[in-house]
Formats: C-alpha cells, sequence, structure tokens
C-alpha cells in the first residue's frame, strides 16, 4: 500500500521524517492504493521460461479492448 496525495497524485512517503518515526500529527493526509500484491506459488518454480505476451482472462475489463488476433491467442472462445 502507498499514500498518495488525490488533488496531485504525489506519493507521501511521510511515516519516517529524518530517519525516526514520525508521529500520527506530523504525517499528512491522503489515501491509499495498493501497488503491488503478492500471491503464494500452487508449485514450486523448477525453470525460469521468459514469455513473449501476456493476455488478459475473459472476465476481464480489459478483455474487451483486444483484437480477433489477440482474443485468439488469449484462447477466448466466441
Amino acid at each position: 500500500m502507498r499514500k498518495f496525495d488525490p488533488a496531485t497524485n504525489e506519493i507521501i512517503d511521510d511515516k519516517r521524517i529524518n530517519g525516526l518515526l514520525a508521529d500520527r500529527h506530523e504525517r499528512r493526509s491522503g489515501r491509499w492504493r495498493a501497488e503491488m500484491i503478492t500471491l503464494p506459488l500452487v508449485s514450486p518454480v523448477r525453470e525460469l521460461q521468459a514469455g513473449e505476451v501476456t493476455y488478459p482472462n475473459e472476465r476481464s475489463p480489459y478483455a474487451k479492448h483486444l483484437n480477433d488476433d489477440e482474443r485468439a491467442a488469449a484462447g477466448f472462445v466466441d
């Protein structure tokens, strides 16, 4: 999670001031957004392989932006 100013979209990094943990009243208000999530592996990785492309799944909000060739490559069933 990362705090940001919704008016300027500026990242707010005020947890520590001069290396010391800041008091709550010294911190700026802002909104929070997830920057990254980490999911556990279902099975161990035995070998790394470089991928060429990654497509969204059919329920993704981005799926509607794929062209016919990309839909076919992703394995969508029409």
